[in-house]
């Protein structure tokens, strides 16, 4: 079992489907950081199933790291993360204490950007003076790179008051369609820098290699180049790194277009060092929409495919995979939209993280 600081890191959004995941699929050896997207309260559909999972992390010890830096710069709980953490803890803390009495532990962890302005910055201390607590940096490769990491650390240290011990630090790589040697030499200098400096919480390198889009129908495996990336840079710095991914998703939210239609049937299940893709064309579509069934029809051949494949780890490997398993025979399972088949794949990934499959 990983060490609390050595976890690797999911990273999902604050949707339906990967939320349903990290529900169904126990993430004991996981460090969850949701993203909270616009539109997101504690009162919300959405809301409650981040409440839900944040729940279940602080009973098994792990409390999620929770993420406003995806909220626009004129959302004013980005501006000021005190209305949305605010509403967010106290509800949770609501909960935990009518479970737990007297729950004095962490229950979230907020994170802030390493770029974040002076405002951002106070907004967050006046937040942790409720109730001290570690904080996680996150610091995008887009941030500007004026300013060493290790000096973006020292202020947000003393901005917020804490000790550089308390932070928690993600180097965000975002998507990664390949791992160029100059990426990984200026990643492991960063890191090395740093730990001759400072001790942080942990250090974490999150990438992501889904495509935004995906072309063609036919099956076939490619390479988690995150993966590549996390070892790469692990050799050339000094210290524990940690491996983050954003699971079976592109990095970045995909933005709802008016009129989008639906997608055909496709599915991203992670097998050791890569990820196999499937898809399916739906002919005889009516403009964007399926014909009806359709989607079910044509996602029961993708699970019947993979569940006949050598890859396939089998129903009992994770409530995802049972699923995928069991939906070929069982007309009662939901399967018919995208969001299930995420919460399907990311249920098999969360379980594949969990037995820490790509460590070698």
């Amino acid at each position: 079992m990983p060490r609390p600081a050595t976890r690797p890191v999911l990273a999902i959004k604050s949707k339906s489907g990967e939320l349903e995941a990290v529900s169904n699929e126990p993430a004991t050896h996981v460090q969850v950081m949701i993203e909270l997207l616009p539109g997101v309260l504690p009162e919300g559909p959405i809301g409650k199933q981040v409440l839900n999972v944040a729940v279940d992390a602080v009973a098994e010890g792990n409390p999620v790291w929770l993420d406003t830096t995806w909220l626009p710069a004129g959302n004013a709980a980005a501006s000021t993360p005190t209305p949305v953490l605010t509403d967010f803890d106290g509800v949770l803390d609501e909960i935990i204490q009518e479970m737990i009495p007297g729950h004095d532990e962490p229950i979230l962890l907020p994170v802030v950007a390493a770029d974040a302005d002076d405002r951002r910055l106070r907004a967050m201390r006046e937040f942790l003076q409720h109730k001290p607590r570690p904080v996680v940096v996150r610091a995008r490769r887009a941030a500007p790179a004026d300013v060493e990491p290790w000096a973006r650390i020292e202020r947000i240290a003393t901005a917020l008051r804490i000790g550089v011990e308390d932070l928690h630090l993600v180097f965000d790589e975002g998507y990664l369609p390949s791992v160029p040697d100059h990426r990984v030499e200026a990643l492991g200098k960063n890191i090395t820098g740093l730990n001759a400096r400072h001790g942080c919480a942990s250090i974490t390198v999150l990438g992501g290699s889904i495509p935004k889009e995906r072309t063609g129908f036919v099956t076939r495996t490619r390479e988690r180049t995150e993966i590549r990336l996390w070892k790469s840079a692990r050799a050339d710095c000094d210290g524990s790194l940690r491996y983050g991914d954003y699971g079976v998703v592109h990095p970045v939210p995909r933005s709802k277009t008016k009129g989008s239609g639906a997608p055909n049937p496709y599915l991203h299940y992670t097998v050791p060092g890569g990820v196999l893709s499937f898809a399916r064309h739906v002919p005889d579509r009516n403009g964007r929409a399926l014909p009806t069934g359709a989607a079910e029809r044509f996602f029961r051949d993708v699970a019947e495919e993979l569940v006949r494949r050598p890859e396939f780890a089998g129903p009992s490997f994770s409530w995802g995979d049972e699923k995928l398993y069991s939906c070929r025979e069982n007309p009662a399972i939901p399967i018919g939209r995208a969001d299930k088949w995420i919460a399907l794949a990311t249920s098999h990934h969360l379980a594949h993280l969990s037995r820490d499959m790509d460590a070698s």
